[in-house]
């Protein structure tokens, strides 16, 4: 089953990231740095994608990261970020 990935961009260098997937849900805050944006990104991708795109990769490479994921969905914990 596929993440919806849902990024939302409260200020320049921080993000509300929802993972949502089947009936499990996870918030987590995120925090990227416009210098970092620029290194790994050079400009080519808005902060939100490249926030999206790393939880993407997360979660497509990292299945212990899906698991924990849904492990604190389920108890109702809202991780500040991986």
């Amino acid at each position: 089953m596929t993440a919806t990935i849902e990024v939302e961009k409260l200020s320049a260098s921080e993000f509300r990231v929802r993972v949502i997937e089947g009936r499990s849900e996870s918030s987590h805050a995120v925090t990227l740095q416009p210098d970092d944006h620029r290194r790994l990104a050079g400009g080519k991708t808005e902060p939100e994608e490249l926030v999206r795109r790393s939880f993407e990769f997360l979660l497509e490479r990292e299945p212990r990261v899906r698991a924990v994921l849904a492990a604190r969905s389920k108890q109702g914990i809202h991780p500040g970020a991986i």
